[in-house]
């Protein structure tokens, strides 16, 4: 049995952490246990999917978001239960303790839990093809213009050469028209040039991206440059905006991860920015920069810090994005699925401090080579 979920159980009585231990061995969970002293470092050692409380840890577990938790209690009358589901309880288990109910208990939010997790994979491929389709539109913006001059080139030059063979072929061509059309030839190739160089950079961009978000696989990819192509294909949406973004890291950081999974997450980004933190700034400045991070036995990290200067949040709006209570994907992934990719996709971590005027500063901690 693949038991993927771990199901944290928090209790102060050795017996009832050992009869639920035995209560729920059958189902599909991996069960680990705590005491109410060390939920929160249990919480964070374990990463559970579940956690099976006391009325005590209450408090502790309301700061831990986006986690189902089970109480274990006596009852106390429908009012009592009302005040925990207004806490957060998403289920109880009563005492005396009976098998059949905790396993009804635990199973009803392990299906739950498997329900979301669908529903999300299937928001997150929908605004995938969503960002693909607004891609490929903007990076058609984008190459129409340079594709646009180039063609305007090469109609005059072939203007141009029929009027030269005209004057050759009647024996009137000037000293002085061969020279102004050499000239003119020169600056129209020159212009075609220029303008293929920037048609086959974005198409290149576009290529890379669309490619890496398609497929969902491992690769390896240098940092900057990625970057520079995720900004390039949004350089459309861009210019008619004040805003800049500054990309300050080293050539040389590369990572081997889920490079599809990277744009998604920059991307919903950039686009929180715009839409939400910029809306009320004349001009916005993101800031990306990122450095390794040598490792203590588990592998060397990437650190990766996005900052914007826009209109920033409180620490309830926050809060509330992070737990899912509040945004929506209507714009794009919502923060709490961003983190969850970045959790759940690249193994890493994904923390996000804000105040009113100040902006935002997420900082990403992934794993430099997964395997």
């Amino acid at each position: 049995m693949n038991k993927d979920k771990t199901l944290l159980l928090v209790n102060d009585s050795d017996q009832h952490t050992s009869l639920l231990k035995g209560m729920l061995s059958e189902l599909d969970v991996k069960l680990v246990a705590c005491s109410p002293d060390g939920v929160v470092e249990s919480t964070v050692k374990y990463q559970p999917s579940l956690v099976l409380a006391v009325e005590s840890t209450l408090a502790q577990l309301a700061d831990i978001v986006d986690l189902p938790v089970l109480l274990l209690t006596e009852g106390g009358g429908s009012d009592a239960l009302g005040e925990f589901i207004e806490q957060g309880v998403a289920d109880f288990i009563f005492t005396p303790l009976n098998k059949f109910q905790a396993q009804q208990a635990v199973t009803r939010q392990l299906a739950l839990i498997d329900s979301e997790a669908t529903k999300q994979r299937l928001v997150r491929q929908t605004l995938k093809y969503q960002e693909l389709g607004e891609l490929v539109g903007l990076v058609s913006h984008e190459v129409a213009s340079p594709l646009g001059n180039v063609n305007t080139a090469v109609s005059f030059l072939l203007e141009s050469s029929e009027k030269i063979k005209g004057s050759f072929d009647d024996k009137k061509l000037a000293a002085n028209d061969l020279e102004r059309f050499l000239k003119q030839t020169h600056k129209a190739l020159t212009m075609c040039v220029k303008n293929g160089s920037n048609a086959g950079g974005i198409i290149s961009s576009f290529r890379t991206v669309a490619i890496n978000q398609c497929m969902e696989n491992l690769n390896q990819f240098y940092l900057h440059r990625y970057l520079d192509d995720i900004v390039l294909t949004l350089k459309s949406k861009m210019k008619k905006l004040p805003h800049e973004i500054h990309i300050v890291i080293g050539e040389s950081v590369e990572m081997t991860s889920y490079s599809g999974a990277f744009s998604q997450v920059i991307n919903g980004l950039i686009n929180k920015s715009i839409i939400h933190g910029f809306d009320d700034r004349v001009a916005g400045k993101i800031i990306i920069n990122a450095a390794v991070q040598t490792g203590d036995g588990d592998g060397d990290k990437v650190v990766l810090n996005y900052i914007d200067n826009g209109k920033g949040m409180d620490e309830t709006t926050l809060k509330g994005l992070l737990s899912k209570q509040t945004d929506s994907p209507s714009n794009g992934l919502t923060t709490a699925m961003l983190k969850r990719i970045v959790e759940e996709q690249m193994q890493g971590t994904m923390q996000v401090s804000s105040s009113e005027g100040e902006g935002i500063h997420c900082t990403l901690v992934l794993p430099q080579r997964l395997s």
